[in-house]
């Protein structure tokens, strides 16, 4: 079962992540800060397990998406993670073109996102899945 972590600073939206993801066989860690979300990588990594990928909002209080996506893409073990972002803000091409450096994928957070960010999220594991495995 494909581990997740969710990581956004509104609690509404990661119990939505949670459950949508959850009734498709994922397992689902919440984190409400980017803080939360390097602590809960480092403890998972210092375990000897990862995440599978990572549903990540930009906009939250501490430390922001960026700088979490900063560090996801700068530590060796995390790097090869499927990295969803979600934003209410994605309204700037600049935001799809930093996306899209850190080989990220964006999603707006609007109308059924849910659903999108789960389609989305079986593909690119299905993905990495056949590059690793074939």
């Amino acid at each position: 079962m494909p581990d997740i972590l969710v990581v956004d600073d509104e609690p509404a939206i990661c119990t939505a992540l949670k459950m949508s993801l959850e009734a498709r066989g994922f397992e689902v860690t919440t984190a409400l800060t980017g803080r939360e979300a390097l602590r809960a990588l480092c403890q998972r990594s210092g375990n000897g397990e990862l995440y599978d990928a990572i549903i990540l909002d930009i906009v939250m209080p501490d430390i922001d998406g960026w700088e979490v996506l900063r560090a996801v893409q700068s530590n060796p073990l995390w790097k090869g993670m499927a990295v969803i972002v979600i934003s209410g803000f994605a309204s700037d091409p600049r935001d799809y073109s930093q996306v899209t450096r850190f080989n990220a994928v964006l999603v707006e957070k609007k109308d059924d996102f849910t659903e999108v960010v789960g389609q989305l999220l079986e593909r690119l594991l299905a993905a990495r899945a056949r590059t690793v495995h074939g």
